[in-house]
């Protein structure tokens, strides 16, 4: 006996395991009609379909739901043998953890009241059946049972790698051309920062020549001022000696006899 989740109870018996022709696990605890709940181990997901009945080794079963749980992790769940009364899903559902989906039953291909349950890695793939009991046994927690990987690809894992190596080795020369770029933009500023400064140098320069040129203007301009004023002075003078002369010259001809 057993504890599992799916009947949240400690005495559950496993009356036929899983195998290669049986791929679930038949559980019971020897009383009919028992609640059966969404296990710990399965993430929540939806009811994507439920059978009415279904055939088997050409025997039609009606009256005998499969119910299928698909879980957000893409796993997923099957439940049967309960009667459709006691289906307490339906499809569109959304289920949780410890949430009541069925019961046990005989209805079916069935020798006795129990619960078929089947784990699918793949959800809608019924290749991918596993052995549930890892899921569903001594499942107190909710910790995912450690499954082996699947056996890798290595073609498809080397075709990666080569991808990523190329998409590795362009970004290294884009980095490698962004270094030099970068360089280049960098001796660009300095060069750009020494021609502001020739720049500011040079204004420098012509704004103090500019003063110069000003202060010899306004000197120039005065000196200017100064020759006009001594030209007039001159013009004046000029005036007085004329007269001088001129009455030198009238003197001199009373003197010499109008010679």
């Amino acid at each position: 006996m057993a504890y599992t989740s799916l009947f949240k109870k400690d005495d559950v018996k496993i009356t036929t395991p899983f195998s290669s022709s049986h791929k679930g696990l038949d559980l019971s605890r020897g009383v009919v009609r028992q609640p059966i709940y969404l296990p710990n181990r399965a993430v929540s997901g939806t009811v994507w379909k439920i059978l009415p009945s279904y055939t088997k080794n050409g025997v039609e079963y009606k009256d005998a739901p499969i119910i299928y749980v698909k879980h957000k992790d893409g796993s997923g769940s099957r439940y049967i043998h309960s009667y459709p009364k006691d289906v307490k899903v339906k499809v569109g559902d959304t289920v949780v953890a410890g949430q009541q989906i069925c019961c046990t039953g005989n209805s079916g291909h069935s020798h006795g009241d129990h619960l078929h349950f089947e784990w699918l890695t793949k959800w809608d793939d019924l290749n991918t059946r596993v052995d549930p009991a890892p899921y569903v046994i001594n499942d107190k927690t909710q910790t995912p049972p450690t499954t082996p990987p699947d056996t890798p690809n290595c073609d498809e894992y080397i075709k990666q790698v080569n991808i990523l190596k190329e998409e590795n080795k362009g970004l290294n020369e884009a980095l490698e051309k962004s270094k030099n770029e970068t360089k280049l933009a960098k001796e660009r500023e300095v060069y750009l920062e020494g021609v502001v400064e020739e720049y500011k140098a040079s204004e420098k320069s012509l704004t103090e020549r500019n003063e110069y040129l000003e202060q010899e203007v306004a000197r120039l301009e005065k000196e200017k001022g100064e020759l006009e004023y001594e030209l007039s002075q001159l013009k004046n003078n000029k005036q007085f000696f004329d007269k001088i002369i001129e009455w030198l010259n009238n003197l001199l001809k009373k003197v010499f006899g109008g010679k």
